[in-house]
């Protein structure tokens, strides 16, 4: 398929890029490179070796990649070039640098060390590299703290480095405030484009789980997250019930009830005696919530998500994933309860005056009576609180 030429033009372009960066070191305007691997104490076997190469000044690896025939298409997506902005073509993107070339396991060249983590990390990920990352204190290049505090010591901190995702979760913890939910949610969500990078769906999955462990998210609602994006990539997306249709009662609710067991044992059986939520586009996940709660089975999400369909999956991932601000209250949730009773009891006026009305206008005196009836006893027990 055409990921799949993709994928085999990109790893011929690192080739290509890679013999021109040799010979580009082994020459002339490589010997400032090479003088500065000397004065490293890199010796000449070690560069032969790991295959480094330069980058020199201009645009000339642009040059042979297109005279290579590679596409326009390709050498953006392999980064390697840049389009012109002073004309039609492509210039590079690295110039006056050392290169280092990055194998897979498979020892497929898929990318070089020059270039930005966040511009190459979907090649390492696509060849199954598991790569660790070191941070090193005060700025420090290997070399650098290597000669001042010893080989040994290096050797201790690489033990140390974390593997590449948790340095990524780490990293999006300091990024965003974990100490919110609307943080921790929008520092996992930061993860999701390298996460998608793996194709082994049972380590995507225990990656998923570490991940949103380290991070304190749930991982049921994150797994159910992506099984519905499978689901969706596969073949029309269901319709969504999307949390802004809800009303916010409906919506302090659904999350007050998910959250608060003492909530789910003082309302759940107020709600269904109201009647207040029959009409709700949350009616099913009420339920459910009422059905669970009644099995006496343990809480959680996962459990919840397992007696519900679609939509109202979608539904309960989308207010978990998307909560913002403290959590409601037990009040606060009678208060929404209120609400919903009023406002269900208005729509149900309104529908028995229409009807009224109708029957009246239909000649119908039997009915209209039966209806008025029914109109003044709901009214009834509005004003008594019932």
């Amino acid at each position: 398929d055409e990921e799949t030429r993709l994928r085999a033009a990109l790893f011929q372009m690192h080739e290509v890029a890679q013999r021109f960066f040799r010979t580009q070191l082994e020459g002339p305007e490589g010997a400032g490179a090479r003088a500065y691997l000397a004065k490293r104490g890199l010796p000449q076997e070690a560069v032969a070796e790991f295959g480094l190469g330069f980058a020199p000044g201009g645009s000339r690896l642009a040059r042979v990649l297109e005279k290579e025939g590679f596409t326009p298409e390709q050498l953006k997506a392999g980064g390697l070039a840049l389009e012109s902005q002073e004309g039609p073509g492509f210039s590079d993107r690295f110039r006056n640098r050392l290169m280092f070339p990055i194998a897979s396991e498979r020892g497929k060249l898929i990318a070089f060390a020059g270039r930005a983590a966040e511009r190459s990390i979907h090649l390492l990920l696509e060849e199954g590299l598991h790569a660790r990352v070191l941070s090193l204190p005060e700025g420090l290049d290997p070399h650098e703290f290597c000669t001042q505090r010893g080989g040994a010591e290096y050797e201790a901190l690489l033990n140390q480095a974390p593997g590449y995702y948790y340095w990524l979760a780490d990293r999006a913890r300091q990024q965003f405030d974990a100490r919110t939910a609307e943080g921790r949610v929008a520092a996992f969500r930061s993860l999701l484009p390298a996460i998608n990078r793996v194709r082994d769906k049972i380590e995507r999955v225990a990656l998923v789980n570490d991940l949103a462990d380290r991070l304190g998210v749930e991982p049921g609602l994150v797994l159910e997250n992506f099984r519905r994006a499978a689901a969706e990539r596969r073949g029309p997306a269901v319709a969504p019930a999307e949390v802004s249709s809800l009303q916010p009662a409906e919506r302090l609710l659904l999350r007050l009830l998910m959250e608060n067991e003492g909530a789910r044992r003082e309302l759940l059986g107020e709600m269904q005696r109201s009647g207040a939520v029959e009409d709700s586009r949350a009616a099913g996940v009420f339920r459910a919530l009422e059905s669970l709660s009644a099995s006496g089975e343990p809480f959680d999400v996962t459990a919840l998500l397992g007696r519900l369909e679609e939509p109202d999956r979608r539904l309960v991932t989308d207010t978990m994933l998307g909560l913002t601000g403290d959590p409601p209250d037990l009040e606060q949730g009678r208060a929404a309860l209120r609400a919903l009773e009023s406002a269900a009891w208005e729509v149900r006026r309104k529908t028995l005056h229409k009807r009224i009305q109708e029957a009246e206008k239909a000649g119908k005196m039997e009915e209209a009576l039966r209806l008025l009836q029914e109109k003044q006893e709901l009214e009834s027990r509005a004003a008594r609180g019932l």
